[in-house]
């Protein structure tokens, strides 16, 4: 059977720029795959997280013994209501450094933020 372009669907996506994922979603990707550990100096502009001049360090916690879960899903960690309380933080702060998130199972805990000096 012959089916005519009219009829056949799209196998392809259509030719274009591809899909740049906002610094936020990389944000929760990379909360996702520390799952423990911290992202120090994480530098935000315009109420985004900067991954690029200056990129924020990020340190593991790995366990050594005993049994450890897998990472949860990006999809997971973006639910969950600590996520949207640091974009909240993001919007508040527009402009500035978050010296350290402490992140457990994906999530983070606790934020440090920079502050200037208080007169």
């Amino acid at each position: 059977m012959i089916v005519s372009a009219e009829e056949r669907p799209l196998t392809r996506k259509p030719a274009g720029k591809p899909h740049n994922h906002s610094a936020r979603d990389r944000l929760v990707a990379l909360l996702a795959h520390v799952h423990f550990g911290r992202i120090l100096d994480l530098h935000v502009r315009n109420r985004q997280p900067v991954f690029e001049d200056p990129a924020p360090n990020v340190i593991r916690t790995v366990k050594l013994s005993g049994i450890s879960q897998p990472p949860p899903s990006t999809a997971a960690v973006a639910l969950r209501r600590e996520v949207a309380d640091l974009f909240g933080l993001l919007d508040a702060l527009d402009d500035g450094v978050i010296g350290r998130i402490e992140i457990a199972h994906g999530v983070p805990l606790f934020i440090e933020v920079h502050e200037g000096p208080i007169a």
